[in-house]
C-alpha cells in the first residue's frame, strides 16, 4: 500500500505535465507533419485577404466621393494598414515559406505559415465588425445662412418693403402660410434667397429650408430636398408613407421655416408632408400630445391665383423698380461709372427706359452691354425699339379689346356680347394676377389694363410665329409707307396703329388670309384707294379709328359676307355711307367722335344683325325716325356726349300736339327688347313719360344688365350740370339716372 501510495505521489504530476506536454508536441509536430496544408491555407487565407482589402479599399473611395464620413481610424484606416503591412510581409517571405524544399527544416516552415495564417484570419475577423459598411452619413449641410450674398442682390424700395411686410407678417403669431408673387424676372427668388439667411443668422428660425418647386412639380424630389438639407434620407418609395415620414422629421424642430420657390400650379402641402397651419402636432401622422406646430412656410409665384387657391393667410407683392432704382442697377451691372459719361448718358436713359423696371432685363442687357463701345449700345437699343416700341404703354380698356375677341370667337359657347364681356373681364382678371397684366394705378384711365414691355416683347414673338397665329404687330413705330406685301402674305392678324401711313396700297390680293387689320391713331390716313379690298374675302374687324379717311372705296363692297366689326371715324359731312346698309354679317359698328357725322344714314337700319352701336361724343349727330326700331338684334346702344334730342311720341304731349318726326323717339329704344346695355342723354324729360316708353321699358328691363340715362339742367349742351344718382332696384343690373 505503501508502494502505491509513493506511486500515485509520483505518477500524479507527471500526468499532469504529461498533459499540459502533449497538446504542445502535438501542435509542433504538426509544423512538422502539416507543413504543406498550412503553406496551403495560408496561401488561401491571403487571396481571400487581399481581395477583400480591394473591396474594402474600393468602398472607401466611392463613399468618400459621395461625401460620406468614413468611419473611425482605428476601425477601418487601422485595419486597411494592418492588411498591407501583412502583405508586404507575406510578399517579402514568400520565397523562404512557399518553398519548403529550399533546405529549410519542414517544422519550420510549417510552424511560421501557421503563425501567419493566424495573422490573417484576425484581419478577416475584424472586417466583419464593419457591418457592410465603412463609412457613416454626413452630417447635415451648412445652413443656408453660409451662402455667400448674391452679387446683383440690392435692398431696392420694392425688394425692402416686400422684405418688411414678409417680417411683420412672421412676426405675427397669426401668419405662418406667406404668398409672395410678382412677374417673372422681379426678383423674388433672389430676395428670398436673401431674407432666408437673413432670417437664420439672427435667430428668427432655428432651420431654414429653400428648395425650387418650378413648373415641372416632381413630389419626390421637393421632398428628398427638404429631407437632405435637414440630414435625413427617406427611403419609403409610397408617397403617403414619405410625406408622414417627412413630417414626422420636420415636427421635431422646435422653429422651422420652409420656403417653397417658384410654384406654378397649387401644392398641398400635407401630399408634401409639411406641417402647416394652425394645427396640433400630431394631426398628420396620428396622435396628438398638446404641442403647438412651428413649421412657417412662404411660397414665391408668379400667381396670384395660385396663393388664393393655396389658403395663403398673408400675401405679398414683388412690385417693379421705379426709374431711379432702376437707372442704379442698371449702372451697377454695366460696371463703372459709364452710364454718366457724356458718350453713353443718352442712349443708356433710352435702354433703361426699355427695360420698363423689369431687375432681369436690366441686368441681363446691362451686362452684355458691359466694356462695348457707343455703336453696339445705340444697336441695342434700336432692337430693343423694334421689339419693344416705347412709345406705347400698352394700355388697353376692357371695351376695345370686346370687339376683337368677339369677331375672332375666341370664347366658345357664347350667346350675347354682356356674356363675353363678363367671359373677357374673367380672363383678364386671371392674367393680372398671373403678373402677365398689370393695373393701371391713373382714375383718368379708369379699367384700363397695361402689359410689360418685356413680356409684351415675347408675346408678340410667339404670335408673330406664321405657321401658328399670322400676326404681324408694327405700332408705334413711326411707319409713313405700308410694309413690303411680300412678308404679309401669310399674315392673318395687322397691327399698324400709332403711326404717320398716309394712304392704303393699290390693292391687298396678297392679303387674303388677313382676318383683321387696325390702323387706329394714323391721323395722318386719309386715302383708302378703290381697289384697296379686292379679294379680301376673310377680313373680320376692320378698326379705323382717330384717321381722316375722306371716302369709302367702291371695293368696300368686298366685305359684306364676312366683316363682323367696324371701327369708323367720320371727318367729312360729306362721306357716302350707304355702303354701310349692305354689310349684313356687322355685328358691331363704332361711329363714336366723327366730327362729321350730321345725319344717321338710314341705311344703318338695314343691318339686321347688328348687336352693338356706339354713336358717342357726337355733338352734332341727329338720329331721323325709325332707323333704331329697325335694329331688332341691338344688345347695346351707346348715344353719351351725342344726340339727345329725342322727340316724345304722338299723342304723349301735354298739350296733345303730335311730334315731327323728324327725330327718333325714346320708345324706339324702348322698343329694342334684347337691349342689354344703354347710354343716352335727353334733353326733353317729357320723353321719359312717354305711356309708349314706360310700357316698352317695363317689357325689356329684365334683360338690361346697364343703363345710364341723362338729363340736362341748361339746353346748352356744352354748359352743362350733372347730378348722379344711383337708383336701388331689384335684379342683376346697374342703373344711373343724371339729372
Amino acid at each position: 500500500m505503501a508502494v502505491v501510495a509513493a506511486l500515485s505521489v509520483v505518477v500524479g504530476p507527471i500526468t499532469e505535465l504529461v498533459k499540459a506536454v502533449i497538446p504542445l508536441c502535438r501542435r509542433h509536430l504538426g509544423y512538422l507533419v502539416h507543413y504543406k496544408r498550412n503553406i496551403n491555407e495560408l496561401r488561401e487565407q491571403m487571396n481571400k485577404l487581399e481581395k477583400l482589402r480591394t473591396d474594402v479599399g474600393q468602398s472607401v473611395d466611392v463613399d468618400r466621393s459621395r461625401g460620406q464620413v468614413i468611419k473611425e481610424m482605428r476601425e477601418v484606416r487601422s485595419w486597411l494598414d494592418g492588411v498591407d503591412a501583412a502583405i508586404v510581409l507575406l510578399q517579402e517571405n514568400k520565397g523562404c515559406c512557399f518553398q519548403w524544399d529550399c533546405g529549410r527544416a519542414h517544422y519550420h516552415v510549417g510552424k511560421e505559415a501557421k503563425r501567419k495564417t493566424d495573422v490573417v484570419i484576425n484581419l478577416l475577423r475584424e472586417e466583419a465588425q464593419f457591418d457592410g459598411s465603412v463609412s457613416i452619413p454626413p452630417p447635415p449641410p451648412l445652413g443656408i445662412e453660409s451662402m455667400s450674398s448674391m452679387l446683383d442682390f440690392q435692398v431696392f424700395e420694392p425688394t425692402k418693403l416686400a422684405m418688411e411686410q414678409i417680417m411683420e407678417a412672421l412676426e405675427d403669431k397669426k401668419f405662418n402660410f406667406i404668398g409672395v408673387y410678382g412677374m417673372g424676372g422681379v426678383g423674388k427668388t433672389t430676395m428670398m434667397n436673401e431674407l432666408a439667411k437673413k432670417l437664420k443668422k439672427e435667430g428668427f428660425f432655428d432651420q431654414v429650408v429653400m428648395v425650387t418647386v418650378s413648373q415641372n412639380l416632381i413630389l419626390k424630389k421637393i421632398q428628398d430636398e427638404i429631407g437632405e438639407n435637414l440630414g435625413f434620407k427617406i427611403e419609403e418609395e409610397a408617397e403617403s408613407v414619405r410625406a408622414r415620414r417627412l413630417s414626422a422629421r420636420i415636427e421635431q424642430e422646435e422653429r422651422i421655416l420652409i420656403i417653397l420657390d417658384d410654384l406654378w400650379n397649387p401644392l398641398k402641402l400635407t401630399k408634401v408632408g409639411i406641417p402647416c397651419g394652425d394645427r396640433v402636432i400630431g394631426d398628420i401622422i396620428g396622435g396628438n400630445d398638446g404641442r403647438r406646430c412651428n413649421c412657417n412656410v412662404i411660397i414665391t409665384t408668379r400667381f396670384l391665383e395660385v396663393c388664393d387657391q393655396m389658403s395663403t393667410q398673408y400675401n405679398v407683392e414683388v412690385m417693379l423698380l421705379e426709374e431711379a432704382d432702376a437707372w442704379k442697377l442698371f449702372g451697377m451691372s454695366v460696371g463703372g461709372d459709364r452710364v454718366n459719361s457724356s458718350e453713353l448718358n443718352e442712349v443708356a436713359r433710352e435702354v433703361v427706359k426699355e427695360c420698363g423696371g423689369l431687375p432681369v432685363a436690366l441686368v441681363t442687357v446691362g451686362k452684355a452691354l458691359r466694356n462695348k463701345d457707343r455703336t453696339i449700345w445705340v444697336d441695342a437699343l434700336a432692337q430693343l425699339k423694334r421689339s419693344i416700341p416705347s412709345r406705347i404703354l400698352g394700355m388697353q380698356k376692357q371695351e376695345d379689346l370686346l370687339p376683337y375677341v368677339w369677331a375672332e370667337d375666341i370664347f366658345e359657347a357664347i350667346e350675347n356680347i354682356n356674356e363675353a364681356r363678363n367671359r373677357l373681364h374673367t380672363v383678364l382678371d386671371t392674367l393680372k394676377r398671373s403678373s402677365l397684366l398689370l393695373n393701371v394705378e391713373d382714375r383718368r384711365r379708369n379699367g384700363c389694363v397695361r402689359m410689360h414691355d418685356i413680356i409684351r416683347d415675347v408675346a408678340i414673338w410667339i404670335a408673330s410665329q406664321e405657321d401658328q397665329h399670322g400676326f404681324v404687330v408694327k405700332a408705334g413705330r413711326g411707319l409713313e409707307e405700308w410694309p413690303n406685301m411680300e412678308n404679309l402674305r401669310n399674315c392673318k392678324r395687322l397691327s399698324l396703329m400709332q403711326n404717320k401711313i398716309n394712304k392704303f396700297p393699290e390693292q391687298m390680293s396678297y392679303c387674303s388670309q388677313l382676318g383683321t387689320i387696325s390702323l387706329r391713331d394714323n391721323r395722318s390716313l386719309r386715302e383708302i384707294l378703290d381697289g384697296c379690298f379686292e379679294g379680301m374675302k376673310s377680313l373680320k374687324v376692320l378698326d379705323l379709328r382717330n384717321t381722316d379717311i375722306v371716302s369709302i372705296p367702291s371695293s368696300f363692297s368686298w366685305l359684306t359676307e364676312q366683316l363682323r366689326v367696324l371701327h369708323l371715324n367720320i371727318v367729312k359731312s360729306s362721306l357716302d355711307l350707304s355702303a354701310l346698309g349692305n354689310m349684313k354679317k356687322l355685328e358691331i359698328l363704332n361711329l363714336s367722335s366723327s366730327l362729321g357725322l350730321r345725319t344717321l344714314p338710314k341705311e344703318i337700319g338695314g343691318l339686321t344683325n347688328l348687336k352693338s352701336l356706339d354713336l358717342s361724343r357726337n355733338s352734332r349727330l341727329i338720329i331721323p325716325p325709325k332707323i333704331l326700331s329697325k335694329l331688332s338684334r341691338l344688345e347695346e346702344l351707346h348715344v353719351l356726349q351725342s344726340f339727345d334730342g329725342w322727340e316724345v311720341d304722338e299723342g304723349s304731349k301735354k298739350d296733345g300736339s303730335s311730334c315731327s318726326s323728324s327725330k327718333a323717339c325714346l320708345s324706339e329704344v324702348a322698343s329694342l327688347a334684347r337691349l342689354t346695355r344703354v347710354e343716352l342723354v335727353v334733353s326733353n324729360i317729357e320723353c321719359l313719360m312717354s305711356s309708349n316708353t314706360t310700357i316698352s321699358l317695363q317689357l325689356g328691363a329684365q334683360n338690361l344688365t346697364h343703363f345710364y340715362i341723362g338729363c340736362s339742367f341748361i339746353p346748352m349742351r356744352r354748359t352743362v350740370a350733372w347730378s348722379s344718382y344711383i337708383i336701388p332696384i331689384e335684379g342683376n343690373y346697374e342703373a344711373t339716372l343724371l339729372f
